[in-house]
């Protein structure tokens, strides 16, 4: 089953009663809280992948039966996240935010015990999980008003010049093309620390669609821009996908500084 990186709503209003009418924790082990987050994501799973005819999946971490009203067919979960709250000491709650193919979550609580220490550690759930609401979704967020960056008619493959194409836009292509295929040193266009290397490179080829920037399009090599490059990458599939960074001018060419984790988005505040 592959495993989609998807956020976890942290829903804390729902447990708003049960935080107050009991003792919470003063501190929580970090290393006990992922072991649960685990256990709690291993075990929702579990129970939606488990039929009327098939119960099995569920059995390492439900009294199967008490799983009298299974469905006749699994979920077709493509990612889940957990998170886990200490109510009282060895008393959890972890929230499990379900993904489906449609991109559709559902939220499922799920209570679990933590039992003994060290090696005798062991967790149990106790009943079911129990449904809740999800994470309320919103509109797209808009990018910030963006100048399209001039390509070259071959910028895309990352060695090849036209006195047409921006400087900027040379060396997004030149890196995006070098990090994602692996093909060419990706240093050699970026400051050290600028990104995480692969082990190994996710792409065979790309071609860069675009390249943005929400100021002026630089005319010259000087100061900082950030950019936002549309990519689509090619392996055993395609995939469109976008990558915003930030150039800096270092020694007359643009390098790049970082990968950003976000666009520039128009205020909605």
């Amino acid at each position: 089953m592959p495993w989609v990186i998807y956020p976890c709503a942290l829903l804390g209003g729902l447990n708003a009663c049960t935080s107050a009418c009991s003792s919470a924790p003063a501190s929580v082990d970090p290393v006990i809280q992922r072991a649960v987050e685990d256990y709690g994501n291993g075990a929702t799973a579990a129970y939606l992948a488990a039929t009327s005819r098939d119960p099995s999946p569920a059995a390492a971490y439900f009294d199967v039966a008490q799983l009298t009203a299974l469905p006749a067919v699994p979920a077709e979960v493509i990612g889940t996240r957990s998170h886990a709250e200490e109510l009282t000491p060895g008393h959890w709650s972890v929230t499990t935010v379900v993904t489906d193919r449609t991109g559709t979550q559902e939220s499922y609580k799920l209570p679990v015990v933590v039992t003994g220490a060290g090696a005798e550690q062991r967790y149990s759930t106790v009943g079911l999980p129990s449904r809740r609401p999800g994470l309320p979704l919103g509109s797209p967020a808009q990018v910030q008003a963006s100048q399209e960056i001039p390509l070259g008619k071959k910028g895309f493959q990352g060695s090849d010049t036209d006195p047409n194409e921006n400087p900027a836009a040379a060396t997004v292509t030149q890196f995006l093309s070098a990090w994602l295929t692996g093909s060419g040193d990706a240093q050699r266009f970026a400051k050290p620390g600028a990104f995480t290397s692969w082990d190994r490179a996710p792409f065979t080829s790309i071609n860069v669609e675009s390249v943005t920037t929400p100021g002026n399009v630089p005319s010259a090599i000087s100061g900082t821009i950030k950019v936002t490059a549309t990519v689509v990458a090619h392996s055993r599939y395609s995939q469109q996908l976008t990558y915003t960074l930030t150039l800096t001018a270092d020694n007359g060419q643009w390098v790049v500084q970082s990968i950003d984790d976000m666009p520039p988005v128009e205020n909605t505040n």
